[in-house]
């Protein structure tokens, strides 16, 4: 008995040491307002949620333009995610929709499909931070690199026009 109360406590301490470090969605307004134009990525954060998962090393080339058209379409020549190169998969073009302050990219090919939902912590004409929520993708490995990702890291974005 007392090593099932000690199984149970000690999953309980881990899935509260989860749930508190998740941090919350912003309502920082609705983000079509001021989402259309060139951004450019200043910083990309990624910070371990729980223990030592390691630094990952952010490089030049995840830094860089994404432009939002007001058609719900856009690109990027910044790879938004370390070890996937979105150039090489073609994944460059976007469509995009937005809902309050949450913001989707979809980003697809005839042979791989990618969606990245952000939340606007900051949501200002000429700045932006942005947190990932979620990702889909169409392939297990990549789904599975990215389930990774955000399980272990809080993903922050700092945009400026």
């Amino acid at each position: 008995m007392k090593n099932i109360v000690l199984v149970v406590s000690i999953l309980f301490i881990f899935a509260l040491s989860f749930s508190a470090c998740e941090k919350p969605l912003v309502d920082s307004g609705d983000i079509t307002t001021n989402l259309v134009g060139t951004w450019n990525i200043d910083k990309i954060d990624f910070s371990p949620i729980v223990g030592n998962q390691g630094e990952v090393p952010i490089t030049n080339d995840m830094l860089g333009d994404m432009i939002f058209k007001s058609d719900g379409t856009g690109n990027t020549d910044a790879n938004l995610l370390p070890g996937i190169n979105l150039g090489s998969l073609n994944l460059t073009n976007f469509t995009w929709t937005a809902e309050n302050s949450n913001v989707t990219l979809n980003f697809g090919t005839a042979d791989i499909s990618l969606a990245i939902t952000y939340n606007a912590r900051i949501n200002e004409s000429n700045l932006q931070e942005w947190n990932i929520v979620s990702f889909n993708s169409s392939g297990d490995a990549l789904q599975n690199t990215l389930n990774a990702l955000i399980v272990g890291y809080n993903v922050v974005y700092d945009l400026s026009k």
